[in-house]
């Protein structure tokens, strides 16, 4: 078997591949894969199989991709269930955490850590390429290896022969279309959310006109309230780079890149950027801008309601709205699909380990 690594992005090879979904794609992954952190690869194998993976070294990169972050922040990066629990076990280990940084993390841009290719379901060909994967990065002098956002069960029979550990890291959150109307949607919920969500939709419908509109006329105004969304949660904003991220999303999808949003004045002030994939429909991210935060519920309109109503049973099967907001989400009838991460250590030391770790998570 041979497995080898590309420094960078190397949308030839991974075109080899023929990824399933357009958000494992060479077009998405192209414009995309700069918002992982770190140093990336590309690691194919001649068995069909092939990851994206970067090299972490900041103990302070974006924590969702960030394998210290997940395991030995105080601040969980996802709601746990016993927080406290959580605390007085990282403040027990202080200073004797396992080595973690640097790490090879595998994980595609939009949370997808399984790989793609032919032979992804095969459990002996996946194990080899892993086992491939670890030596490389031993052989860096990495600390450890990190698959996150996983849904393939293969991958777990892998980690576990080279001593890793499995855990349930977060969900994926997925909305059966079964709706003709929004009048059907709202009346296949409990009485009390399609008041509420009603009384939400009409609010932010006075004083925004909601719609459906082309990505490619309304760039600068997605980008300024994506860039305001992510200062808001602490995170670092490049207007630049999210243009070039969105324009070229724009050159490879074309018109299956669409805003869902308000417009006040012919600005866009909230949206939810999408991708159509034939009776698939991918929510993105969200935009808000400062003056757009400013009106009732206009993110939950442009999120939610705005999709819903474009987006009946006759045109659409499931929107995927990704990670994130669990309880937000399945309020509005979404489904949650549990995402897996995977921690393979390198290194010994330190009084804990990522098992242990783990089952705080």
């Amino acid at each position: 078997m041979s497995v080898r690594f590309y420094h960078g992005f190397n949308a030839v090879e991974w075109a080899s591949l023929r990824a399933r979904s357009p958000t494992h794609g060479t077009s998405w992954l192209s414009a995309m894969a700069s918002r992982l952190p770190g140093d990336l690869y590309t690691v194919i194998s001649d068995q069909k199989i092939g990851f994206i993976g970067t090299i972490v070294k900041d103990a302070n990169a974006y924590e969702a991709y960030n394998p210290a972050a997940i395991f030995w922040r105080d601040e969980p990066v996802f709601p746990i269930a016993d927080s406290i629990r959580r605390i007085d076990y990282l403040k027990s280990v202080r200073e004797g955490y396992p080595p973690t940084l640097p790490a090879l993390v595998l994980v595609a841009p939009g949370y997808v850590g399984d790989p793609a290719g032919a032979n992804v379901f095969d459990e002996k060909v996946a194990s080899c390429v892993l086992v491939e994967i670890v030596d490389w990065a031993r052989a860096l002098g990495l600390s450890s290896v990190h698959i996150l956002y996983t849904t393939n069960p293969t991958i777990h029979s892998a980690v576990r022969e080279l001593s890793g550990v499995s855990y349930s890291l977060a969900t994926r959150s997925i909305l059966k279309v079964t709706w003709d109307n929004w009048d059907g949607y709202l009346g296949k919920l409990p009485s009390k959310k399609r008041v509420e969500f009603r009384k939400e939709w009409r609010r932010a419908a006075d004083e925004l006109s909601f719609g459906e509109f082309p990505a490619s006329e309304f760039v600068d105004d997605i980008v300024e309230g994506r860039c305001a969304v992510l200062q808001r949660y602490g995170q670092s904003a490049s207007s630049e780079a999210e243009l070039s991220r969105l324009k070229s999303l724009i050159a490879a999808f074309g018109s299956n890149v669409i805003a869902y949003g308000g417009l006040a004045e012919r600005r866009l002030e909230a949206s939810c950027l999408c991708l159509r994939d034939g009776r698939c429909l991918n929510a993105l991210y969200s935009s808000l801008t400062e003056s757009g935060r400013k009106v009732p519920y206009a993110h939950l309109a442009a999120t939610y309601y705005a999709i819903i109503r474009h987006n009946p049973a006759a045109v659409c099967d499931e929107i995927d709205y990704g990670i994130g907001h669990r309880e937000t989400k399945e309020a509005r009838g979404c489904i949650p699909i549990t995402l897996y991460g995977h921690a393979i250590p390198l290194k010994q030391g330190g009084v804990t380990s990522f098992e242990e770790a783990a089952s705080y998570l």
